[in-house]
């Protein structure tokens, strides 16, 4: 399938920005490799959610990736179902994963993003997916 970034903004009728923060963001949290580092995670977590919220599904050996949508600030939660519903679907619209939390910040710090290029990205996502069954929520 052929997606383009270009003509998803130009229909949102969104800006097309040279440089999006998001992806430089989202490339550093793969690189958390140690408990040090997971105070990375837990800030994000916390400025989203608030104190004392579980992580959900955390697998022995990793580290943590999703919070429960449900657990967000207002403001927040409103961005987050934004980002799952338009942005960025998943099979479980009420697991939050990290990476779209990056999303939030940015918007609520008033930066601009590059709709069509999240979009397209999660689009290609689920287009090589070799699962037979998947979420396809755009």
């Amino acid at each position: 399938m052929s997606f383009d970034r270009d003509i998803i903004n130009a229909l949102l009728e969104t800006p097309t920005p040279r440089v999006c923060r998001i992806e430089a963001i989202r490339e550093e949290l793969p690189n958390i490799t140690s408990l040090e580092n997971m105070e990375t995670l837990e800030e994000i977590k916390k400025e989203h959610c608030g104190e004392g919220i579980p992580w959900l599904k955390q697998i022995e050996g990793y580290f943590p990736t999703k919070f429960s949508l449900k657990y967000m600030k207002p403001i927040e939660r409103a961005w987050g179902t934004f980002v799952v519903y338009t942005l960025e679907s998943y099979g479980n619209s009420f697991e939050f994963h990290l990476v779209s939390a990056v999303a939030i910040q940015e918007i609520m710090n008033g930066v601009e993003i590059n709709m069509g290029r999240i979009i397209v990205e999660h689009l290609r996502k689920i287009d090589n997916e070799s699962k037979k069954s998947f979420t396809y929520e755009h």
